[in-house]
């Protein structure tokens, strides 16, 4: 009867172990996916930024500019506009 006892309290605490390997490993995937989830959120929230500032100055960053009638430079650049000028907005 104890030898039943002592090879199953073998059994358990090698399964014991190899349960603590597989811990160890999965926390490992958890903070490496963590990390990487971290960054494409970055990623994100930047080019919903990018998207929305596009939205903003037109389409497609050219053209004349809803609020000035200015041309766009298309390069993200406000024309400049001479000193005392008043805008107003349609």
């Amino acid at each position: 009867m104890i030898d039943q006892v002592r090879t199953r309290l073998a059994e358990l605490e090698r399964e014991f172990r190899a349960g603590e390997e597989q811990l160890a490993e999965l926390l490992g995937q958890e903070a490496s996916l963590r990390e990487t989830l971290l960054r494409i959120s970055g990623a994100v929230q930047i080019l919903r930024e990018l998207v929305a500032g596009e939205d903003g100055a037109g389409s497609n960053g050219s053209g004349p500019d809803p609020a000035t009638g200015n041309e766009s430079t298309g390069n993200g650049s406000t024309p400049a506009v001479p000193q005392g000028t008043v805008l107003t907005v349609p």
